[in-house]
């Protein structure tokens, strides 16, 4: 996932973008841009949360955290075919994630 991260911020255009304020041609405020920021970390944080605290608090977080990511996928949007690739194949595993967590036993 990191090399379309890569592709896309070194991408001319997308460089042209962001320093104008913009992404897609909409109007990109610096708040809009942190809560950006968070939402690239929950996924993240989901692989450390789940090694590191009780698998009740890991199944709940892993839970409410996936859905949110699915949503953010689905509402980024794509603009070249890589970008639906990757998209898909994000979906997909966050899918799969949600449901192992529900079949998760609240303790083991």
């Amino acid at each position: 996932m990191i090399f379309r991260d890569i592709h896309e911020i070194f991408y001319p255009p997308t460089i042209q973008e962001l320093m104008g304020g913009t992404f897609n041609g909409q109007e990109i405020p610096e708040w809009l841009m942190l809560i950006g920021g968070f939402m690239v970390l929950l996924p993240i944080s989901m692989v450390f949360i789940s090694r590191v605290v009780k698998r009740v608090y890991s199944r709940r977080f892993n839970l409410i955290i996936a859905p949110f990511s699915l949503i953010s996928i689905l509402m980024n949007g794509t603009r070249d075919m890589d970008d639906v690739l990757f998209a898909v194949v994000k979906s997909i595993t966050l899918i799969y994630i949600f449901v192992i967590a529900l079949k998760w036993k609240e303790s083991k």
